[in-house]
C-alpha cells in the first residue's frame, strides 16, 4: 500500500496515519508495528487481532503458574482479578492496577490476605508506611514478573502469533505448561 499524499484523505484500503508498515498475512492486511493490529479489508473481523494482555497467578514459593487468562488490551486489569485469583490461596500479591475496595472486600470475605499495592491518587500521595509496603510487595512480585521476561526473551512472545483471542488463549496456556515443566525439572533437580 502507498501512503496518501499530505493534505489528502487516504483512499479506501490504505493505512490511516499512525500505521507505519503494512504486510499481507492470512489474506488480510495487518499492522506489523508494535501497536494495536487492525484488519483493514474485512469489517466483520475488525476486532479479531487487537493487542492482548496476559493475566497470571503464580505460586510465590516455586513460581509455578496456577491460572492464566488472556484478554484484549482494552480490558482493565480489575475485571480479571477474581477469575485469576485461585480460591485456595492464602495471600494475593498484585500490582496497583488491581487495587480497589471491591477486591479488598472480596479477599477479606474469602479469608485471603490482601497484598494489593496501594496507588497514589491525585492530591493524595502515599505516606511513608504505604511506600514501604509497596516496596516490599514489589520485591515479592518480582518472581512473577520473570515469567513474562522468560516468555519474551526465550519464547519470543512479544506479539501474539495467532489472530484471535481463542487462539491466543491456547498459546498462553501452552506457554504456561512449558514454563511449569521447565520449573518442575529445575525444582526436582535441586
Amino acid at each position: 500500500y502507498a501512503r496518501a499524499s499530505p493534505g489528502r484523505r487516504p483512499r479506501t484500503g490504505t493505512p490511516r496515519s499512525g500505521l507505519r508498515q503494512l504486510g499481507r498475512l492470512g489474506g488480510a492486511a495487518v499492522c506489523l508495528a508494535g501497536r494495536r493490529a487492525e484488519r483493514l479489508d474485512r469489517s466483520a473481523f475488525r476486532h479479531a487481532c487487537e493487542r492482548i494482555k496476559a493475566h497470571i497467578a503464580a505460586d510465590e514459593e516455586h513460581t509455578l503458574i496456577r491460572a492464566a487468562e488472556l484478554t484484549t488490551a482494552s480490558t482493565h486489569d480489575t475485571r480479571k482479578f477474581q477469575d485469576v485469583c485461585p480460591a485456595d490461596t492464602r495471600a494475593a500479591i498484585a500490582d496497583k492496577a488491581y487495587a480497589s475496595a471491591a477486591h479488598e472486600t472480596w479477599l477479606r470475605e474469602r479469608g485471603i490476605l490482601s497484598g494489593l499495592m496501594q496507588p497514589a491518587r491525585r492530591n493524595h500521595p502515599l505516606n511513608a508506611p504505604q511506600r514501604e509496603l509497596n516496596r516490599v510487595l514489589a520485591a515479592l512480585r518480582a518472581g512473577v514478573e520473570k515469567i513474562f521476561g522468560h516468555w519474551k526473551r526465550v519464547l519470543g512472545w512479544r506479539r501474539p502469533r495467532y489472530t484471535g483471542l481463542r487462539k491466543g488463549a491456547l498459546e498462553l496456556q501452552l506457554k504456561s505448561v512449558a514454563w511449569n515443566l521447565t520449573r518442575l525439572v529445575r525444582l526436582c533437580a535441586a
